[in-house]
C-alpha cells in the first residue's frame, strides 16, 4: 500500500499543477483519476481550449513520468480523460457538515462516461461533440463516430482529441479516410469500412 501511495501521489501532482496552471479548479480526486473544470469560480471564455489544452500536456508529463518509472522497473500506466461542455450547477454541495466546492448535471455525467470510453477505442483523450465544436477551428483530431452512453437515449458523436493545432494537409487526408470508414461502418457497410481503416493504417 505505501508504494502504490507513493506511485499515485507522484502522479496526481504534476497532472495538478498542470491544472492550476491552465486555470482549472481541481475538483477532486477519485482514487487514482483526478476531475477538474473550468468556467468556476471565475467565468472563463476559452475553458474548452483550456481543458483541452491541459489534457494534451498531460500526455506529456505522462511521457516524462514513464521514463522514471522505467528506470525503477514500475509499470508504464495508461490514462483516459474525457472532455465535455456544457451548463451544470457549481456550487458547495453536500450536507450541513461537510460539503465541497463542486459540480453536478448531465453534461458532467458525460465527461466521466467519455473518459471510461477511451478503452473501447484504445485513445487517450475523448470529446465531446459540444467540446469539439468550441475548438475545432484550431485542433486536431478525428471523429470517432456515435456512441450510446449509459442515461441517455440519443447517442452522441465523440472525436479523438490529437493536437492544438490545425491540421496539415496530410493529416486532413488521412483524417477523411479514417472518417469516411467510421460511417461507412455505421452504415453496417463492413468490407468498405474494413478496406479503409486498412489504408490508414
Amino acid at each position: 500500500p505505501e508504494a502504490l501511495v507513493k506511485f499515485i501521489n507522484g502522479y496526481l501532482s504534476p497532472m495538478t499543477r498542470i491544472v492550476l496552471e491552465e486555470g482549472g479548479t481541481l475538483d477532486k480526486y477519485i482514487g487514482d483519476a483526478l476531475m477538474a473544470f473550468w468556467g468556476a469560480p471565475v467565468p472563463q471564455e476559452d475553458h474548452a481550449l483550456r481543458a483541452c489544452r491541459t489534457a494534451l500536456r498531460f500526455l506529456e508529463e505522462l511521457e516524462t513520468l514513464r521514463k522514471g518509472w522505467r528506470e525503477e522497473g514500475l509499470p508504464e500506466i495508461e490514462i483516459g480523460i474525457g472532455i465535455n461542455s456544457g451548463t451544470m450547477v457549481v456550487g458547495n454541495m453536500g450536507s450541513d457538515l461537510r460539503f465541497d466546492y463542486t459540480v453536478m448535471g448531465d453534461a458532467v455525467n458525460m465527461a466521466s462516461r467519455l473518459e471510461a470510453a477511451n478503452k473501447l477505442f484504445h485513445t487517450s483523450i475523448m470529446v465531446s461533440e459540444d467540446t469539439w465544436k468550441r475548438i475545432a477551428s484550431q485542433a486536431t483530431g478525428r471523429r470517432l463516430g456515435s456512441l450510446r452512453l449509459r442515461g441517455r437515449s440519443e447517442p452522441v458523436r465523440v472525436w479523438e482529441l490529437m493536437a492544438l493545432r490545425p491540421p496539415t494537409p496530410q493529416e486532413e487526408a488521412t483524417i477523411a479516410r479514417f472518417e469516411a470508414a467510421v460511417d461507412a461502418l455505421a452504415a453496417r457497410r463492413v468490407q468498405e469500412a474494413e478496406a479503409g481503416f486498412q489504408a490508414v493504417l
